[in-house]
């Protein structure tokens, strides 16, 4: 055979002897078609893209043994004869055919077969995600370069499965986003072209949004303290303390203590969370108010018993600042109780008292100072005398109400000075101090309680009885000298016959006070 004649020309040339001389001996027939030769095909698996392997089929499969290939950029023959060829950078744009030669066979003639070109190669990138992986936050899909003119659809994936609705180019983060990891698929398609499929990496696990607090009192002096907020467990934090927006050198802990060299700056703190397969993530709290330099705790002066004035001293405070005051029983504010100054009320019997000033400032921190507490709040009795004030007779005093399981101890006084060995509630009173007044004074005391005293008025002056009992058997007491002799109903002055010899029954300091008891005086 001529190799210059193409194979399909014999082969058409062998059949169309064959068909002439069935013709010539045969009954006239409708003559059969041209049987259809073998289908040439570029095949392969999956999109149509760079790193890509297509491979040469006849009629859906691989040649035999013996076949020859050439293989085409559009019309460009490649420098390749092997039955597969991977598609590489330099074929984009490009429509790739395939010319499969057959040798004959005894079974069949053999021939050369293209195939129809495939769509060109879609120039395409691996897309990459943008935005940091934080609750709240927006993740977005880069697709890169691809052939110009492309355009793109978008699926995004949690963990590796598909989020339905999710086909923007933008994921936005919720809550429920927290712990996933995200990728995206991105679809490129071109008129002319084989549509591609690029996927992303991963992203890294979203990392919850948390926004750290200050907590503590904007005093120098006082110490502050960060709040993390909610981070995903298992994060370590770090800490970064600043004022006014710049860092204080060594404050990295999660407590910071305020010193002069931060009075009027406003603090805050930076966050810093780091957590395996999670986004390194800072967050910083809102600025506090600004320092107040100066703000001294109360005193309380005065003494704890109902009825008695409480004073709070201030102490020193930053200049400017406006002071507030409030009063507390038991912890419990007391109605009404807003001045430096506070008459304890009969509520507050029994409860200890404390009083808060609060300092407040445009553009500074409100700041709440607290005294210490009083003793227990005492009800002090008045004490009040009872009895007479004649000599001979008693005198009593009676501490009033006091609040319960009170002791008291007492003393007297005469004219102002006190009477040695008068420690009783009640006293003798003597005739040596005619003419004097008398005062108690009760000392109550009571265990968590100051110690108070009540001290009575002034007594009306002693006087001396008109009539009395002797002193012994022959004698009456020198203030009341005159003898009375109750069977004779005769009284004897001192210096009467009769007066020695007389055991008195009665005796009296007046003869006034004499005849009224009856008495009429000795003729001698």
């Amino acid at each position: 055979m001529n190799p210059s004649v193409p194979a399909r020309l014999v082969r058409h040339l062998v059949v169309l002897v064959a068909a002439l001389s069935l013709a010539l001996t045969a009954a006239p027939a409708v003559a059969d078609p041209d049987p259809v030769g073998p289908v040439a095909t570029v095949h392969h698996d999956g999109d149509l893209r760079i790193g890509a392997v297509v491979s040469a089929h006849l009629d859906g499969v691989k040649p035999d043994t013996g076949s020859t290939f050439r293989w085409f950029a559009d019309e460009t023959l490649l420098f390749t004869s092997e039955p597969s060829l991977t598609i590489d950078p330099a074929l984009v744009g490009a429509a790739v055919s395939v010319e499969i030669t057959v040798p004959d066979t005894e079974e069949q003639a053999g021939g050369s077969y293209r195939s129809a070109p495939t769509p060109r190669v879609l120039g395409t990138a691996a897309p990459t995600i943008d935005g940091t992986p934080l609750e709240g936050g927006t993740l977005t899909a880069v697709p890169g370069t691809w052939t110009p003119g492309t355009t793109h659809t978008f699926q995004w994936f949690a963990d590796g499965d598909p989020l339905a609705g999710a086909t923007a180019s933008t994921l936005p983060l919720s809550s429920s986003s927290v712990g996933h990891s995200f990728s995206v698929e991105v679809r490129g398609s071109l008129d002319g072209y084989g549509s591609v499929t690029e996927a992303s990496a991963p992203s890294q696990r979203v990392q919850s949004k948390a926004l750290p607090t200050v907590s503590g009192l904007l005093l120098v002096g006082a110490t502050l303290r960060a709040a993390t907020g909610t981070w995903t467990e298992g994060t370590d934090h770090t800490y970064r303390w600043y004022a006014d927006g710049k860092a204080i050198t060594g404050a990295t802990l999660s407590s910071f203590k305020l010193t002069k060299a931060q009075g009027g700056r406003r603090i805050s703190v930076r966050v810093t969370g780091r957590n395996e397969d999670f986004p390194t993530v800072t967050a910083t709290s809102a600025s506090t108010l600004r320092v107040v330099t100066a703000a001294a705790v109360p005193r309380i002066s005065g003494a704890a018993a109902k009825g008695r004035t409480l004073t709070a001293k201030r102490g020193t405070w930053m200049k400017g600042v406006t002071v507030r005051y409030r009063w507390y029983a038991d912890g419990v504010a007391i109605a009404g109780a807003t001045r430096s100054k506070l008459v304890i009320p009969s509520s507050s019997v029994g409860k200890r008292i404390t009083v808060r000033t609060t300092g407040s400032r445009s553009g500074y921190g409100t700041v709440t100072r607290a005294s210490s507490a009083t003793r227990y709040v005492q009800r002090v009795g008045k004490a009040t005398l009872s009895g007479s004030t004649v000599a001979t007779r008693r005198m009593r005093v009676s501490s009033g109400t006091w609040t319960s399981g009170t002791r008291f101890t007492y003393s007297w006084t005469l004219n102002g000075k006190k009477i040695s060995g008068a420690k009783g509630s009640s006293v003798y009173v003597r005739a040596s101090w005619k003419g004097k007044r008398l005062r108690a004074t009760v000392r109550g005391t009571k265990a968590g309680y100051s110690t108070f005293t009540s001290t009575t008025s002034s007594s009306a002056k002693v006087s001396l009885p008109g009539r009395t009992d002797p002193v012994s058997s022959w004698n009456c007491p020198s203030w009341a000298p005159i003898k009375g002799n109750e069977s004779s109903m005769i009284y004897h002055m001192p210096h009467q016959r009769y007066y020695k010899a007389t055991k008195p029954e009665d005796c009296f300091s007046t003869q006034a006070a004499a005849r009224r008891a009856g008495y009429r005086k000795a003729k001698v």
